[in-house]
């Protein structure tokens, strides 16, 4: 009798166990992120690799590629001009060098730069440190009136819902009350309009090389933005290729898929940031 009633107690464990784990799987919410052949392309956030990374061995973040160690040029074509840099940590650069602060070196040149890791263009609710919303406070704080802005097309941007992108408005749009700044193609535009009206200066926006086909959808779209309001886009998705993993090249240029090393900044891609610059200003190169 005593067997019996173990075994029945045993049962109706087992039996609330599963009816549990049957109710818990019904009630949790469909995941609305994009599908894992996508997500799994997308590294985290643009969140710089920790300190101890590093001091541990990225070939490319020697002290000899560092921005002390760029020689400046005596008649850059670009000295004396101030040029206003706004993203997130590809911007930034890892240990605090970007290829703004390279730029800003060699040439002679003022780089103005609003970096923050891990921030997006979009706005949202449980942050306010977008791109839109730091441009925004920043602008007004800015006497000098660039002669440049240049725009990083942030990869935060592209790690989950397509909704949240947005889409380009049509050509007649122009009213900034009309984008709608929480996805990332409203505020695109919003920046745009914003700029043009407050400083009146060249716009340009940029784009990581090729990480992501879920990124590559978005500059699809930049590139229809940039038509539309007649800005430079510096294509690097399209123009620009990653180097192989696990090649030599990738060893010294990059600390992940996203984020260059000080070598990346300063050898790799400096040199395609100047030539924009100059044929976007319509400067004559050095």
């Amino acid at each position: 009798m005593l067997m019996s009633l173990r075994k029945t107690a045993l049962f109706f464990i087992v039996f609330v166990l599963t009816l549990c784990i049957v109710v818990f799987a019904a009630c949790t919410p469909e995941n609305d992120s994009e599908p894992d052949d996508e997500i799994d392309d997308i590294l985290d956030q643009e969140e710089l690799p920790d300190d101890d990374s590093n001091e541990s061995g990225w070939p490319g973040n020697a002290d000899i590629y560092s921005v002390a160690a760029m020689p400046a040029l005596e008649n850059s074509p670009l000295k004396n001009l101030t040029i206003y840099w706004l993203g997130s940590s590809v911007t930034y650069g890892a240990e605090g060098e970007g290829v703004s602060d390279f730029i800003a070196k060699r040439h002679g040149c003022s780089c103005i730069k609003e970096a923050v890791p891990g921030t997006t263009l979009r706005t949202s609710d449980n942050r306010a440190d977008s791109y839109v919303e730091r441009l925004t406070a920043g602008a007004s704080q800015t006497d000098v009136r660039p002669d440049l802005f240049v725009c990083q097309l942030s990869t935060n941007d592209a790690q989950n819902r397509l909704s949240l992108l947005g889409q380009p408005t049509a050509d007649d749009i122009r009213d900034r009350s009309e984008f709608d700044i929480s996805t990332t193609c409203g505020a695109i535009e919003y920046i745009i309009s914003y700029v043009s009206d407050t400083w009146g200066c060249r716009i340009a926006f940029w784009s990581n090389p090729n990480y992501s086909s879920v990124y590559g959808k978005l500059v699809d779209r930049m590139r229809i933005i940039a038509e539309k309001w007649d800005i430079m886009f510096w294509n690097m998705y399209d123009d620009v290729p990653l180097p192989e993993d696990g090649s030599s090249e990738a060893q010294l240029y990059m600390t992940d898929r996203i984020h260059p090393s000080k070598a990346g900044y300063g050898q790799w891609w400096m040199p395609y940031f100047e030539r924009k610059i100059t044929e976007g200003l319509g400067i004559s190169g050095s």
